[in-house]
């Protein structure tokens, strides 16, 4: 059994006969001129109400800025500005290291070396 006898066997909907071109064309341009009605009264309820979209994208980048602006003065007081005289000391660096080996028998084995033995 092929997978779209699966898909119709099991989706009623999927058995209706197909529209014509003149039936989906008129479905197509009814819900164009529907989202282009509905637009427009948005549009226009906006502004009736005074509300202009035009200053919207100035208002939210000033914000981002000022955001921006806010963050970068709380991490910089939080920074420390006095600097130590000298150089800073070298890290400590273990000289141990370790290889770890596990099978997949689930054996592990680990190997030490350590650079500062003698024998």
């Amino acid at each position: 059994m092929d997978l779209r006898k699966q898909l119709t066997d099991a989706d009623p909907a999927a058995r209706e006969p197909e529209l014509d071109a003149f039936h989906a064309q008129t479905m197509r341009q009814r819900v164009l001129l529907e989202r282009e009605r509905v637009s427009r009264a948005a549009e226009e309820r906006m502004e009736r109400e005074g509300f202009s979209r035009a200053w919207l994208q100035p208002v939210a980048v000033l914000g981002a800025l000022a955001v921006c602006l806010a963050a970068g003065i709380a991490v910089g007081s939080r920074m420390n500005t006095e600097q130590p005289v000298g150089s800073p000391e070298p890290a400590r660096i273990s000289t141990t290291r370790q290889l770890h080996f596990a099978t997949a028998g689930g054996t592990r084995i680990i190997w030490t070396f350590n650079q500062e033995l003698s024998l």
